[in-house]
């Protein structure tokens, strides 16, 4: 799935990777649709990658994680920032999450259920990826790969989903606090469901089949967008669903 970069009325919240070496070893995992059932078509072919040891968040940023970033500065410190998106933070005057409102010093949130003090357990949603990106630096850490993010979502598991469906966060009314699901078989929490997660890839709709015959050494994606449907848009890689979408 793709999402514009600046585009944040879904819920998407941000999963950091990590700079320093760590969880994962080194493999030659092979991604892409194989052939079986239904599949968009960017989604395959299958083709291999190898990856370096990196690691991962267990889950996903939560909103009490954003707040201190928030209140530490991040929307007024421009080294956080990408050029483009510390241009949206003025322009537009962004200063917290999309449906955050301040009230006398207290953070708000607007929902699907109403609007009610922020829960501090809940996943930060609504984020931009430029969002996502400038807290990930604030952080010290990275948004990762899509090549990453997936490696750490199958946690070597064969099945079509690395967790049992019917414990995933999905086609409810609301997202759940994180860590509130069982873990994949690496201990990582809501891969699927809950919210969207910012991948660094941009998005290219003909990448996986210009990479098909090649060994793909810890990819980072194409060099830019290439969407046919909106080529004047630039999109970036969004991957593992929310709590609005349905297990398939």
């Amino acid at each position: 799935r793709t999402m514009s970069l600046v585009q944040n009325p879904v819920l998407i919240g941000c999963l950091a990777a990590f700079l320093s070496s760590g969880c994962y070893p080194a493999r030659e995992p092979r991604w892409g649709n194989c052939g079986e059932g239904f599949a968009f078509d960017a989604e395959g072919p299958r083709h291999a990658v190898l990856l370096g040891a990196h690691a991962l968040a267990d889950r996903t940023v939560t909103n009490g994680e954003w707040a201190a970033f928030v209140a530490d500065g991040g929307y007024r410190r421009h080294e956080l920032w990408l050029s483009d998106g510390w241009a949206l933070v003025n322009g537009q005057g962004w200063r917290a999450p999309l449906y955050w409102v301040d009230q006398d010093g207290s953070w708000l949130e607007h929902s699907l259920n109403g609007t009610w003090p922020l829960d501090p357990t809940l996943p930060v949603s609504h984020v931009s990826f430029y969002e996502a990106d400038a807290y990930a630096t604030w952080a010290g850490a990275r948004l990762p790969s899509e090549a990453e993010w997936e490696y750490a979502c199958r946690a070597n598991d064969p099945g079509p989903f690395s967790v049992d469906p019917e414990s995933m966060c999905h086609a409810a009314t609301a997202p759940v606090p994180v860590r509130s699901t069982p873990s994949n078989r690496w201990g990582l929490f809501e891969m699927h469901g809950n919210v969207w997660e910012w991948c660094s890839d941009w998005y290219d709709a003909t990448y996986y089949e210009s990479i098909k015959t090649k060994l793909n050494i810890d990819p980072t994606g194409p060099l830019q967008s290439n969407d046919p449907v909106e080529p004047a848009i630039p999109k970036k890689i969004i991957r593992g669903g929310s709590f609005l979408c349905n297990a398939s």
